[in-house]
């Protein structure tokens, strides 16, 4: 490489090797002819770093340093010492010595080459405690380290009438409160305290004034202590103490912390108008550019104790550079906060905290430190994780930040995770899978999630099986529109089972079940269908007005303005027929005759009602009842009577009617569990009534609706399996007149809608969703319907099983 200036560092030199180095020049005629060699020149060792010399005894020191980045090769140390001022220095040891500590030898006063420098003085030492025979003593940090953390501290105390100091601590303290013991009571000290680095023992810091040791006995608390500043901005700042040691006569309720303006007002005014009950306090509404100190005095039931030293002054004003915690939410879908300090340096340890003080739960988040930025990852963001998170720099509390995470922000930034496709989690914009059936009897499946990026990846599993495009079924998946399409030409039994489409776009994966599971045919419970075309929603019906007028009706929907409904009578089209725009469509034949109660008698009249196209039913489900009609005995197998049915209603025919028909008919029904029963009463004027519009008829028909009674209509599967964490949707339909009343049992308990558990009634339809599935909500589930008539109960088994294990196999697994 070209070198531009006249010096250079090489590099990866080996330790005991000589090297001799020569230069050439180079301008844009070419290079030079090298230089003559160097003299050779042996690679030493690193130096030893980071001398710490600690007082010992009055005569000797404990003397330790830190061994060389480069190890390898080190046989020993030699130490050397110099008196201050002499500037000569003399060896300590003969031989080299193998550890990195030396103790007890001749006190000097050590001058150490290096770029650190000893801490400043402590101040505002405090008297915090007496008992009469101990002061308990607290101080502030230096303003200063010194550019490495102070390591300890080393206090002296001399009495009122003596002018020399005695050493109180011959070890270090590591704490700012130290208890000074053996005092006498009624006489007065003075205290000192030296502060202490790696580099060496800083100055010692102002005397404090003289306390009168005397046992403390007043009502009051005693005064707060290390007052710090956290976060100052140009508005505000954070104020932390800790609390009074001496309680007085009961506990601390509360703090008074008051502020003056100035660096020596004596002008105190309140900040809050009651008492705070934390040990740290945000002060707003401050002036930029204003010096400020502040002062806090602990409460308890006696009143407001003595006054906390006041602080040191404080400008109101942002640095440069200073950063804010931030919160967002990683490419895996964890909520973060995170906070750079573009100032620190590979010493500097960031430290965050709840409220100041209490350390984050390992647990609950993990922590990442690279370069300049510090990054709180949370694990689970829980209602456990709200509230005031900190961070500083151990090395320069003065960078700091705070951020309060509340319920609001984490329900936020959860949504954001969930509608972001990068962050975790396919969002679904089509409501589940949807079912279309078309004219020709085909079916499609769909679903529709968020727009893809074109890696996405798609997986159709029916039945524990993956499945791909054949001649009947053919799998249709659009990315850009986040689109998945099943086209069946025809259902039929392969078909039946649980269909599961697995999403998977770069990080961000979902999946969503369809289940088919039916006895008889397929019981689509977890989707809508719906018919592109027009059908109906109400089937033909028919009715006797007084006049004895048979109108028949039946409704169509899904209709356009070029919908025509058209009736036929034996294969004849009836153009009679009333059609109106809503869907509604009747037909009426005036004044019935014995040609038209003959053709009911002889066989039922073919009249079909067909849209613009032809309806084909492809999902269906058939209730039969097996019954028979009674009065006084068994009648529906006599000569004169002839029995039908149809799916909403059962009549039988009496051909010839007399009087010795009148009395009260009822019907039995059997449906396999449930013997049912209904009753018409034909006697006295019901009777002749009925008897007198039908004289004219060779018969009459008894018709009983069926569906009046409460009754589920497409039922639940026996079983259905889920894993722990998933949102498992049930939906049942059910009829009746009046319409039933719905409601979900757990384990023959009713559930309401609260919580994780969600049920939405609607059109004759009833959905229990249960969010967030635990192996708590495994159970007998079950729908119970009922009007004034009956009511109906079907049951359904929820297993739930863990993240690794496999669903029981009885089950279908909703994944």
């Amino acid at each position: 490489m070209t070198v531009l200036s006249t010096r250079f560092a090489a590099f990866d030199q080996r330790k005991g090797k000589s090297y001799t180095y020569r230069v050439r020049s180079v301008n844009k005629y070419g290079i030079s002819e090298p230089s003559l060699p160097s003299e050779p020149i042996s690679v030493v060792p690193t130096l030893p770093h980071g001398v710490l010399p600690i007082r010992d005894t009055n005569s000797s020191v404990l003397l330790q340093w830190k061994e060389p980045k480069i190890t390898e090769g080190i046989v020993g140390y030699y130490l050397y010492c110099s008196e201050v001022g002499s500037g000569q220095w003399k060896t300590i040891n003969n031989k080299p010595i193998t550890k990195t500590r030396l103790q007890n030898f001749f006190f000097f006063f050590w001058g150490v080459f290096c770029l650190l420098g000893v801490p400043a003085q402590p101040h505002a030492i405090t008297l915090l405690r007496c008992t009469g025979a101990e002061m308990l003593i607290g101080w502030r940090a230096p303003a200063n380290h010194g550019g490495d953390p102070v390591r300890g501290y080393f206090l002296d105390q001399r009495e009122k009438s003596q002018s020399s100091w005695r050493e109180i601590s011959i070890k270090p303290a590591k704490e700012r409160v130290y208890e000074v013991t053996g005092l006498q009571e009624g006489r007065f000290y003075q205290f000192r305290v030296f502060a202490a680095n790696i580099v060496g023992l800083g100055d010692a810091s102002e005397p404090s004034e003289l306390f009168l040791c005397e046992r403390w006995t007043m009502p009051e608390p005693g005064c707060p202590y290390d007052l710090e500043f956290r976060e100052v901005r140009r508005n505000s700042l954070v104020l932390l103490w800790a609390g009074p040691l001496y309680k007085g006569q009961s506990e601390v309720s509360g703090y008074v912390v008051e502020i003056s303006e100035g660096a020596e007002s004596e002008d105190w005014t309140l900040v809050t108008s009651e008492p705070v009950t934390e040990t740290h306090l945000k002060v707003s509404g401050l002036q930029a550019g204003q010096t400020y100190r502040l002062r806090v005095s602990a409460v308890n039931a006696a009143g407001v104790g003595m006054s906390s030293v006041a602080s040191e002054p404080v400008e109101a004003q942002t640095k440069a550079g200073t950063k804010e915690i931030e919160i967002g939410v990683d490419n895996d879908g964890f909520i973060f906060l995170s906070f750079e300090a573009p100032d620190s340096t590979d010493k500097d340890v960031f430290k965050w905290s709840k409220n100041y003080g209490k350390a984050i739960d390992a647990g609950r988040a993990r922590l990442e430190n690279k370069n300049n930025r510090s990054v709180l990852t949370f694990t689970d963001a829980s209602e456990q994780d709200l509230g005031l998170h900190t961070v500083e720099l151990s090395g320069n509390p003065d960078v700091s930040s705070s951020f309060t995470f509340t319920a609001e922000g984490r329900h936020s930034f959860l949504s954001l995770h969930n509608a972001l496709p990068e962050h975790g989690v396919i969002a679904l914009k089509s409501e589940g899978w949807q079912v279309d059936v078309s004219e020709q009897g085909s079916v499609r499946l769909w679903l529709q999630t968020e727009a893809l990026s074109s890696a996405a990846v798609l997986r159709l599993i029916l039945n524990d099986r993956e499945i791909s495009s054949t001649p009947t079924r053919k799998i249709n998946f659009d990315k850009a529109q986040g689109l998945v399409e099943i086209l069946l030409d025809q259902i039929s039994r392969e078909d039946e089972g649980s269909y599961t489409a697995q999403l998977k776009d770069g990080r961000a994966k979902n999946q969503f079940t369809l289940v088919f599971v039916d006895k008889s045919m397929f019981t689509m419970s977890h989707y809508n269908i719906r018919l592109q075309s027009p059908h109906f929603e109400e089937f033909l019906s028919w009715t006797v007005t007084s006049d004895c007028e048979m109108i028949m009706k039946c409704k169509v929907t899904n209709v356009s303005k070029d919908t025509r409904v058209k009736w036929f009578k034996d294969g004849v089209e009836l153009p009679q027929a009333v059609y109106e725009p809503p869907g509604v469509s009747s037909f009426t034949v005036p004044q019935v005759q014995t040609s038209h109660s003959q053709l009911h008698a002889k066989h039922e009249p073919q009249i079909h009602v067909t849209a613009r196209q032809h309806i084909q039913e492809n999902i269906r489900k058939t209730c039969i009842y097996n019954g028979s009609l009674w009065k006084d005995k068994r009648i529906d197998l006599e000569e004169r009577s002839k029995p039908g049915s149809s799916m909403q209603k059962v009549w039988i025919e009496i051909f010839g009617p007399t009087e010795n028909d009148k009395g009260k008919y009822t019907l039995e029904m059997f449906d396999g569990q449930e013997t049912h029963k209904r009753s018409l009463d034909l006697s006295g004027q019901a009777f002749a009534d009925a008897f007198n519009c039908l004289m004219q008829m060779t018969h009459f028909i008894i018709t009983i609706h069926l569906t009046d009674r409460a009754r589920v209509t497409k039922g639940l599967p026996d079983v259905v399996a889920i894993m722990e964490d998933k949102s498992l949707c049930l939906t049942c339909f059910a009829e009746g007149d009046p319409a039933p009343e719905m409601f979900w049992l757990k384990n023959d308990r009713e559930v309401a809608s609260t919580g994780q558990y969600n049920i939405k009634n609607e059109n004759k339809s009833s959905t229990l969703t249960i969010n967030h599935v635990t192996m708590e909500d495994s159970g007998n589930y079950s729908i119970f319907v009922r009007n004034k008539h009956g009511s109906q109960t079907v049951l359904v088994t929820v297993s739930v099983y863990k993240h690794g294990e496999k669903p029981r196999a009885d089950a279908p697994e909703l994944i």
